[in-house]
């Protein structure tokens, strides 16, 4: 992997690229947000592939019961698979960032995971905020404008944006209710359309739905 700006050499390249590198360039938010999006779809069949699926890590299991585990534990699956699958020196993969400072002894704006991409130099960076939600979370139809948009491309300053929705079911789950009546087309039709309206503003933003189903 990856980050080079400005462009390396072949020799530094080689150096800079490990045996498990993936050897891309960026030299924009738009390649960061490529990049991270590969990725993304690389961990939908780490979850959900025919060989050692591990969706099962997104879920508690009992001998009664079978409930999801948070959006918290879910973010925190998703950044240990990006930290292995973005290995370098200049890329630094963060959660529960804390944007600005709260009022009044309140907390401020944080985001669920923030990836920095640096110049050799340190000079400068791109930045990419993912924010996750599970499809059981009442915000879900809406946090697209007013978290990840407004708060964390607008005010917070990331050059590029993820709205990334954990979709989760299961036979002996009832799933709990929400805006889409638990329908993932209608789910998906729906964050395509609030995308369009948002790119006006922020057009380095996409939605990602991702399958946590645990099937038994």
């Amino acid at each position: 992997l990856k980050i080079l700006n400005p462009i390396y050499s072949v020799d530094e390249i080689k150096k800079i690229m490990g045996k498990d590198s993936r050897g891309v360039l960026i030299n924009s938010p738009e390649d960061l947000l490529n990049l991270v999006l590969e990725c993304l779809r690389e961990y939908q069949t780490y979850l959900t592939g025919k060989e050692n699926p591990r969706v099962e890590d997104l879920w508690n299991l009992n001998k009664t019961s079978l409930t999801h585990k948070s959006e918290e534990d879910f973010s925190d699956h998703i950044k240990a698979f990006l930290d292995l699958k973005m290995k370098s020196s200049c890329i630094i993969i963060n959660r529960e960032v804390q944007l600005n400072r709260g009022i009044n002894g309140t907390s401020g704006a944080r985001t669920d995971l923030w990836v920095n991409v640096y110049s050799r130099d340190r000079e400068s960076k791109y930045s990419l905020c993912i924010e996750v939600k599970g499809s059981w979370n009442t915000s879900a139809p809406t946090a697209i404008k007013e978290q990840l948009v407004d708060k964390y491309m607008g005010s917070g300053g990331a050059d590029a944006g993820i709205y990334l929705v954990g979709w989760f079911d299961s036979k002996k789950y009832p799933q709990q209710e929400n805006m889409w009546n638990n329908d993932r087309e209608w789910a998906n039709a729906d964050l395509d359309a609030k995308v369009q309206e948002q790119r006006q503003k922020e057009p380095l933003l996409m939605k990602l739905i991702i399958n946590c189903d645990y099937r038994i």
